[in-house]
């Protein structure tokens, strides 16, 4: 599975509705987590998992495009095996 984890901002006093419109998405083969509101920079973050990153790249744009949300930040999260297919540099 990969996750990923979106932070929004809003438009001022509009926090509370995106939560509920992106609680309400139909998303593919993505499952929201949590949508919780924040207190600093960011308004919102979303936890999300699916199984693959294109799924996840799938739901961004139809969270990014509802009118009150102003931008996003996504991040994915790195898991083990994730970790094992990527090189690393050897010591000496």
């Amino acid at each position: 599975m990969t996750k990923a984890y979106m932070l929004i901002n809003t438009e001022i006093g509009f926090e509370s509705d995106v939560v509920k419109h992106i609680r309400n998405l139909s998303l593919g083969n993505v499952k929201i987590n949590d949508v919780s509101e924040l207190y600093g920079v960011y308004d919102i973050i979303v936890a999300m998992e699916a199984p693959s990153i294109d799924d996840i790249k799938y739901a961004i744009p139809k969270i990014r495009k509802y009118g009150n949300v102003r931008n996003t930040t996504t991040m994915f999260a790195i898991d083990d095996s994730t970790k094992a297919k990527t090189s690393s540099p050897t010591s000496p």
